[in-house]
């Protein structure tokens, strides 16, 4: 993944002098990164060119902590974004963002502290120890060996 030049990725898209969670398209052509606080805004990047492709904000009003971001392994146009009660899946368009909607049932939002892709499933944990199972972006359920039993792990 090397990139000509040394110039920083950024934008004046951007309040955040840092970024919080960074991760590598399938073939290494787009860089993703999550901008932290104030603005939690969210850059997929040509590596290369040192460009920005999509830029979006993927907090919710509050302006709740993003912990991390990643494409999916198996398709370089879908992304998940993770945080604090932030659980989106995203596409990516020509020039934008695009939320994939989702249904998560009675569940309420939840801490999410990280998430990990294999193949078209995606594992999410939360900070009550709930490995929660996606696929194709759709809620399958609770991982039934889930270190949960009401108590957080902090």
């Amino acid at each position: 993944h090397r990139r000509r030049g040394r110039a920083p990725l950024s934008t004046l898209e951007m309040l955040s002098s840092e970024y919080v969670s960074l991760s590598f398209s399938p073939e290494g052509k787009y860089l993703l990164a999550q901008g932290g606080a104030p603005d939690w805004v969210l850059i997929n990047w040509q590596w290369e060119k040192a460009k920005p492709v999509q830029i979006a904000q993927v907090s919710n009003m509050s302006g709740a902590a993003i912990h991390q971001c990643s494409y999916c392994p198996s398709d370089n146009t879908c992304v998940c974004v993770t945080g604090d009660g932030i659980l989106r899946f995203l596409r990516l368009d020509p020039s934008e963002f695009r939320s994939i909607p989702f249904n998560m049932g009675k569940r309420e939002p939840q801490n999410y502290l990280c998430h990990t892709w294999v193949d078209d499933r995606i594992l999410v944990a939360t900070d009550t120890g709930d490995i929660l199972v996606f696929e194709n972006a759709e809620f399958r359920g609770v991982l039934e060996s889930s270190p949960a039993d009401g108590k957080s792990i902090d």
